[in-house]
């Protein structure tokens, strides 16, 4: 029974730190991602758009 317990135990802590890591890194973000004049306070939003050719 305690063999049970202390699986259940490591489960429990190894799902706890899955849910907490991405919060983690997404709290200092992206590294170099921002405008060159970026300002605290202030929102910025990265927009891709695909290329478009003509044929």
């Amino acid at each position: 029974m305690e063999n049970r317990d202390l699986l259940a135990g490591a489960a429990v802590a190894v799902l706890m730190a899955m849910a907490v890591a991405p919060a983690a890194a997404l709290a200092n973000g992206p590294v170099g991602d921002y405008p060159p004049n970026a300002e605290p306070g202030k929102c910025y939003e990265k927009v891709l758009i695909p290329q478009q050719y003509e044929a």
